[in-house]
């Protein structure tokens, strides 16, 4: 087809414009309004624009380069005739159509470079465009801003237009600061991408030969290349003008919640687990909107609520989640400010109240909020703040942390969490993380364990630590104390530095071990000079170092302990923190001995008796410990004082302002000279000293009110020692020889307490007119109270406890005592009470009606060693708190804190109960040890006959006990119901008549419409032992009966029990923690299936509380619990079941048991867990058992090992397993885990196992494959009948750790270590691998009835045994040599001697075989050898020298001849016995 025709079909089917590029029209940016902000930069170029890769558009380009560029040379190209030929044939049929059309199509043919500088033109403007619009994005990237998303499409598009690559690379770092595209700007350059897919390849087509036959145009080509660039012309000048209209390319981008992403410093414990767990439940609790966090500073409040925050984000629990920090002094406006920020919040009002209401309006439209208050000291106004709590938003949910604990309640917190300081082993698992210790560090591990004990479970001492410590050597530590070695580091101190080492050694030391003091004082002391330090270590022994407040107030824990403390609210309370001090480092303080030194200071004047001051007390303790500066015990008597915090305390107390001295327990032996004249001195601690040089006299301490001292005990004090303490109220004098003379002008004393001292001139006390308490606390000189005594008239305390001379109370010396609130005789003091009082026999002693005398008289400690003493019709007063002994009993020495009536080897029938009707309705403790005639709680029921006492009898009553008592057959009688509404612990032991505890009977009709507590609803503890004719606990309907708050029951020794508990009990078994079952022959259920109402098991029952079960000898047994129980047992931690010859299953289906599908129960942590002989765990049906953290496993006589095993998974912890009498495996260990079986393939990890013992296993043929027990160090075989080895000489490499081999009765036994290659055929391992083998750490190895074993290990490791202290190797008949070699095997060389450097002990017995010690080596020598004895192997010939005084060495002797008869004779026995 020629030209002509060609070009006629293009003029027929003109081709319109394409529609689609008018989508693009008109939207070009105007790059000056691009963002809302000014650039940072506007002569800076876009990221990577022009550079040589990404810019392939030039203004100018040379021909040369037109087979790559936009331009393209055309001149030339219609030079010849045919073109003027064409173009008058072309004018005349195009006027002939259309004018316009065939206008445009000739210029497509004939206009071919105006289309190509059109569109090179339009690239160039692009061009333009996109750098304008990419300084713009650059400019917002810069300011973080986030780009709009059209903007980054118009970018994209544009790249793909111009082939640029800049672009992207400017989003690229848009993204990695975290901004965001804005949605026109993306989908704009989406569009003009799919439009500017033919860039390039127009670029390709105009580039190429305009020629055919080298002088022919294109012609043809050139038309539809000239339409197809005025496409894209038009196209790119649209993406142009679109680009114009971008008033802005990005906007802020909302902040990140950076305290919520995961942290590193969150480190889950018990303590952070369970308050976790708790503020999590409570998130979830519609009725629970504010909830509060205490515990003491570091413990890692703030580290839990972020992780709780993260969680809570994390689980979508709330829409937004929010933390502001309050700090001491909260401001409101910066709390605005910090909640504003993360809700991208601004405020156009300045007020307070306007912000509040702002931000009112804000959080209201959150329909789920979580705000975090972080460290609060006050009381936070929550509305003057903005936050809608409450009615006005429920959906809003407040946290608090906080160090006091009032704070939760003053706050109206519904759910109150402590936050305690971790456990030792806690402490350890954080230290080690911080610190980057691994297990395999054992030395290190053994002294980073040191130190991580010093930090006292306070988390932010042992991050602070652990991190100090992180990558340091062992040899660093071990070389000094690890304490010093800690300070060296924060010190920045050198080796070099030798004259400032010295001193600050004793810096360090005054830092007593504490870490975080170590790490504050260490990094405060860098780079001064030795003068300074010097001073410093002057300063730390008196408690006053100052350069703590260099290192800044935040970091200093000092300044935060101090902050606690000045946020005391009341002088009282600091006062009382501050005696605390007094008392020596981890000492347990006595809340008594701080009320008698509160006493005396004065502290409590407008208190009316002792009684109420100790009460103001305990109310000051127990804010010290919601404000975590005291630390509570399990002994509500006591309370101890974090080291740290008593440092802060003497800090302060040490000031001018309270002027004390305190050196408790610092190992003084002298009166320190320092302190012999202080002026403004008020108090001085010297207890836990012993002070045994002179005291000095003429000491000036005008101002002294309290004095502790704690002498020697011959260490006499001087007359004119108190000369000068004029002041003094209060003293307190442990050991040394006192005269009261030396007191003559101490008219002041308030409180005299002398404990253990000799002291004379006693008749002098009567000078003491204004004392109110008085001690002589185990003293073993007095021998009798003067009567002096008597004339204290403002006396109120007594205490004569320990005095165990004491024979002699003068009559009436009570009696006149007429103030006296508190009598204490306890612990082996007096005894000697006379029936009948009076004055007219002068060696008389007091009598207990002289109680009746004393009006005040609340608290009393005596003990009575036998009821004649008891005078008739005496009857003891009313009293708060007592401690009363009837018999020969044993009277406590403590401080009574309860009401206690404790009988002793009396009968019931001589008792009086009128003596004790004011007691016996207050009484909490009762205990009957040999009481004849006991019939049950109430003593008798004859003697019970006063309606008064029966109405109120025992209605307080908490804990008893029941020892030898053989007369009583039911405790707790029905009408003495009321005994049981208070009770918390029950013991009965030894009491052989006895048939039932609980005698529970009908309630009540009228009682029933009362709101009264069921019965035995405090009972925390029942333990009930050696009982032969119990039969039940709990007789009667137990419906009105809950053990709600039981923790602890122990059975054991009760063989008529039949079972434990009833359906209905054992559904409020809530809170049971430990099960104890101990040879209760008769027992056969723990739940009884059917109660007396035909009642059948509920699925309700559960014990989720439960951590330890044990049972033992129960042998009617034959399951333990329902199915339906088990997944209730998540604490689970400790299940052992021994000899239980009928229990079956532990979990069994039965009636009504609705959970009996398959599947897997969890127990996530049993550590423990042993099961008795034919037991499986569960029933038939597949149930599997999840044990993660189970760590021991203990398993005896069971026939098929596999199908048991089959239960157990997820076990990957094991520490310790005992297998015995099993049948079922022939492989029992592969490649670190435990194979049951073939059949059922089931695997448990073993790569932690340290303890194996396996015996009576006849299947077994080996016992691992493949395995690398790194961490074992105890193995016991015994009675492997099948077993012919016991090691695979690949795995001896890893057992680094073992210590104890013993291997009993293995009679196929033929080797202990095989080689790992043909190991069927059993042969011993030559030397030449095992030179490099060898157990380190093995001490111990024991070898007996082993017939086919011929050695025990290759020579080639007799030297690889350094720590072997004990090897005993009997009853082995084919024993050839303790090492030996095979005789295939190649020569090993080894030494000519071979030293066992601790072999102490070494027993060869009943060796028939053996011929030689070691096979390749004649010479031993044992250094330490204590015990050898060689008996009954007569072919060894083996002569033993003593060479020095403390080896022993061992040399071979082919024949020992008998020199009397010149026979040759081998040695039958030889024993020898060194002691060195």
């Amino acid at each position: 087809m020629n030209p002509l025709t060609v070009l006629s079909y293009q003029l027929v089917f003109i081709i319109s414009p394409d529609k689609k590029l008018s989508a693009l029209r008109g939207r070009q940016p105007d790059p000056t309004s691009l963002v809302t902000r000014p650039p940072v930069s506007s002569k800076s170029a876009p990221t990577d624009f022009f550079n040589e890769q990404s810019v392939p558009i030039l203004p100018v380009m040379t021909h040369s380069h037109h087979q790559n560029s936009y331009f393209f040379d055309f001149s030339g190209s219609w030079k010849m005739t045919f073109e003027s030929v064409v173009v008058e044939s072309l004018v005349s049929k195009i006027a002939e159509l259309l004018v316009r059309p065939v206008k445009k199509q000739f210029r497509y043919m004939f206009c071919y470079n105006n289309f190509v500088q059109e569109f090179n033109e339009q690239v160039r403007s692009l061009v333009l465009a996109l750098y304008d619009l990419q300084v713009a994005v650059d400019d917002a990237t810069k300011n973080a801003e986030k780009i709009h998303i059209y903007v980054n499409t118009w970018l994209e598009d544009a790249k793909k237009a111009l082939a640029l690559h800049g672009l992207q690379d400017a989003v690229n770092v848009a993204t990695k600061n975290a901004e965001e595209i804005e949605i026109d700007v993306i989908k704009w350059l989406e569009d003009a991408k799919n439009e500017m897919e033919g860039v390039n390849s127009l670029e390709n087509e105009k580039g190429k030969n305009g020629k055919c036959f080298t002088w022919c145009p294109k012609w043809i080509r050139q038309f539809k290349l000239s339409k197809a660039l005025e496409k894209k012309t038009e196209t790119l000048r649209k993406l142009e003008e679109e680009s114009k209209k971008f008033q802005k390319v990005a906007h802020k981008v909302p902040l990140q919640d950076i305290e919520f992403l995961p942290s590193k410093e969150f480190t889950p414990s018990e303590s952070s687990k369970e308050a976790f767990e708790q503020i999590m439940k409570a998130l979830k609790d519609d009725n629970v909107n504010m909830i509060g966090l205490y515990g003491m500073g570091g413990v890692g409040k703030t580290t839990l609520v972020k992780e709780v925050g993260r969680r809570a984000k994390e689980t979508q629990l709330f829409d937004e989640v929010l933390l502001a920090t309050v700090s001491h002094n909260p401001n409101v406006i910066d709390i605005q400010d910090r909640i504003a920020d993360r809700l991208r919040l601004q405020f156009d009002v300045k007020t307070k109240e306007g912000r509040a209401d702002l931000l009112w309006q804000r959080l209201k439209r959150e329909k789920k909020l979580l705000i975090i208050l972080d460290d609060v000291w006050k009381v936070v106004n929550l509305k003057e703040i903005g936050i809608p709590f409450g009615e006005a938003h429920k959906g809003c949910t407040v946290i608090l942390t906080t160090r006091l604990r009032d704070i939760c309640s003053y706050m109206d917190c519904q759910q109150k969490v402590f936050l305690r300081i971790l456990s030792e082993n806690e402490a350890w698992v954080l230290f080690k993380i911080n610190a980057d210790l691994h297990e395999e560090d054992f030395n290190l591990n053994t002294v980073a364990k040191k130190v991580a004990r010093e930090c006292q479970g306070l988390p932010i001492a042992l991050v602070t630590v652990g991190r100090a410590l992180r990558d340091k050597s062992t040899i660093e530590i071990l070389s000094e104390n690890e304490a010093w070695v800690l300070f060296k580091i924060n010190a920045d101190l050198h080796e070099e530095d030798f004259n400032l080492n010295t001193v600050a050694k004793k810096v360090a030391r005054e830092c007593q071990g504490l870490p975080i003091a170590l790490v504050t004082v260490g990094r405060a002391l860098r780079d001064k000079s030795t003068i300074e330090w010097e001073v410093a270590s002057k300063q730390l022994k008196n408690s006053q170092f100052q350069h703590m407040e260099q290192i800044g107030e935040e970091k200093n824990a000092y300044a935060c302990l101090k902050l606690s403390y000045d946020y005391l609210k009341h002088e009282k309370t600091k006062l009382c923190f501050l005696l605390c001090c007094l008392f020596p480092e981890d000492y347990y303080i006595r809340i008594e001995d701080l009320t008698r030194y509160t006493v005396g200071y004065g502290l409590h004047q407008d208190m009316e008796s002792i009684e109420d001051a100790r009460k103001q007390v305990y109310v000051m303790i127990k804010t010290l410990i919601d404000c975590c500066m005291l630390l509570g015990t399990e002994n509500e008597k006591e309370v101890k004082m974090h080291d740290l915090v008593r440092d802060v305390a003497i800090q302060i107390a040490s000031s001018k302002k309270h002027g004390f001295i305190v050196k408790a327990g610092v190992g003084l032996k002298e009166w320190p000279m320092s302190t012999k004249s202080f002026e403004v001195c008020t108090t001085i601690s010297l207890m836990g000293n012993k002070l045994k040089a002179e005291l000095p006299e003429g000491l000036a301490f005008p101002q002294l009110k309290v004095l502790l001292l704690e002498l020697d005990d011959d260490l006499n004090v001087p007359e004119r020692f108190f000369e000068g303490m004029k002041e003094i109220e209060v003293l307190s004098l442990k050991g040394g020889c006192l005269s009261l003379q030396s007191l003559e002008f101490s008219t002041n004393l308030q409180s005299l307490l002398l404990i253990k001292c000799k002291c004379n001139d006693l008749i002098l006390l009567r000078k003491l007119q204004r004392l109110k308490i008085l001690g002589f606390i185990g003293w073993s000189s007095l021998e009798e109270l003067p009567d002096e005594i008597g004339e204290l008239k403002e006396l109120r305390l007594l205490d004569v406890t320990g005095c165990y001379s004491l024979k002699r109370i003068p009559v009436n010396l009570i009696g006149r005592l007429k103030k006296l609130e508190e009598l204490l005789i306890g612990g082996y003091s007096f005894e000697g009470w006379d029936v009948v009082g009076g004055d007219s026999i002068g060696e008389m002693n007091a009598s207990l009606t002289e109680l009746n005398l004393l009006s005040y008289l609340a608290v009393l400690s005596l003990k009575i060693p036998r009821v004649e003493c008891i005078p008739k019709d005496f009857v003891f007063p009313r009293l708060l708190r007592y401690d009363v002994v009837l018999g020969n009993g044993y009277s406590r020495p403590e401080h009574p804190t309860s009401t206690r009536l404790y009988l002793h080897h009396i009968s019931t029938a001589s008792l009086n109960t009128k003596t004790f009707e004011q007691l016996l309705p207050t009484v909490s403790q009762i205990g009957f040890t040999t009481v004849k005639g006991l019939e049950n709680i109430a003593f008798s029921d004859a003697q019970m006959t006063s309606h008064r006492l029966q109405k109120d009898f025992l209605q307080r009553l908490e804990d008893v006990q029941v020892y030898r008592c053989r007369d009583i057959r039911t405790l707790f009688p029905a009408k003495w119901r009321q005994a049981l509404n208070n009770l918390t612990s029950v013991e009965i032991q030894d009491c052989k008549s006895l048939e039932e505890v609980f005698q529970l009977g009908e309630v009540d009709e009228g009682s029933r419409d009362v709101k009264e507590p069921r019965l035995l609803s405090s009972l925390t503890r029942l333990v009930l032992g050696r009982l032969p004719e119990l039969k039940c606990i709990w007789k009667g309907p137990t419906r009105h009966v809950s053990l709600r708050s039981l923790i602890h029951m122990e059975l054991w020794s009760l063989h008529k029990l039949t079972f434990i508990f009833t359906p209905s009990l054992a559904q409020t078994l809530a809170h049971l923690e430990t099960l104890w079952i101990d040879r209760c022959s008769g027992l056969k259920h723990l739940i009884r299936e059917k109660d007396g109402e035909s009642e059948i098991i509920p699925d309700s029952i559960s014990f989720p509380k439960l951590k330890t079960l044990f049972i033992r000898g129960c042998d009617k047994l034959e399951y333990v619990f329902p199915i339906s129980v088990s997944p209730s047992l998540l604490n689970l931690e400790e299940m052992k079941i021994y000899y239980g010859c009928n229990l079956k299953q532990i979990f069994y289906s039965g009636e009504g048991d609705a959970h009996t599908s398959d599947g897997i129960i969890n127990f996530l942590r049993l550590r423990e867990l042993s099961l008795p002989s034919g037991c499986s765990f569960f029933g038939p049906r597949n149930f599997t058992a999840q044990l993660p953290s189970l760590q021991v496993l203990y398993i005896n006589g069971h026939k098929e090992l596999g199908d048991l095993l089959a239960h157990l998974q997820g076990i990957t912890n094991l520490r310790v397993i005992r297998i015995i009498d099993c049948k079922g495996a022939q492989e029992l260990l592969q490649v670190g885990s435990f194979g049951t079986n073939r059949r059922t393939r089931h695997e448990l990890s073993l790569l932690g196992l340290e303890k194996l013992d396996l015996s009576s296993l006849p299947d077994m043929r080996c016992i691992w494959k493949s395995l690398e027990a790194s961490h074992l160090t105890t193995l016991k075989v015994s009675y492997c009948e099948k077993l012919t080895y016991v090691f695979t000489g690949s795995m001896v490499a890893s057992l680094v750790q073992l210590k104890l081999l013993v291997i009993l009765a293995c009679e196929e036994l033929e080797q202990i270590i095989a080689k790992d290659n043909n190991i069927e055929k059993d042969q011993i391992l030559s030397g030449s691998n095992l030179q490099s083998l060898c157990f380190p750490n093995l001490c111990k190895v024991e070898i007996y009835r082993c017939n086919k074993l011929r050695s025990l290990f290759p020579v080639a490791m007799a030297t690889g045994l350094p720590k072997l202290q004990r090897l005993e190797v009997t009853n082995s008949s084919q024993l050839l040599g303790v090492f030996g070699q095979d005789d295939h095997a190649s020569h090993v060389n080894v030494e000519k001697q071979i030293v066992f450097l601790n072999l102490s002990f070494l027993r060869l017995y009943q060796l028939p075989s053996i011929v030689c010690f070691s096979l390749g080596c004649d010479d031993f020598l044992f250094p330490r050898m204590e015990d050898l004895m060689v008996d009954e192997c007569p072919k060894l010939t083996l002569k033993f020298t003593n060479k020095t005084n403390v080896s022993m060495s061992a040399q071979y002797l082919k024949v020992v001849e008998d020199l009397s008869t010149g026979c040759s004779e081998p040695r039958k026995k030889m024993e020898v016995k060194m002691v060195l």
